[in-house]
């Protein structure tokens, strides 16, 4: 069974007689989200606050 890239085998097991594989994605690192300040007087202590959809 061929995997697409980046991807890796966490674990797999059987539920009701089915195969099930736990699959996790690797993100390199130059691919990951990053920071970028905006202004020149940018806080040292920068916290990200992500929203929840309604």
């Amino acid at each position: 069974m061929a995997l697409a890239p980046k991807r890796r085998i966490k674990g797999a097991g059987f539920e009701k007689s089915l195969l099930v594989i736990d699959l996790q994605r690797e993100i390199p690192e130059a691919k990951e989200p990053r920071r970028i300040a905006i202004g020149s007087t940018a806080p040292s202590n920068v916290t990200q606050i992500e929203s929840e959809a309604a």
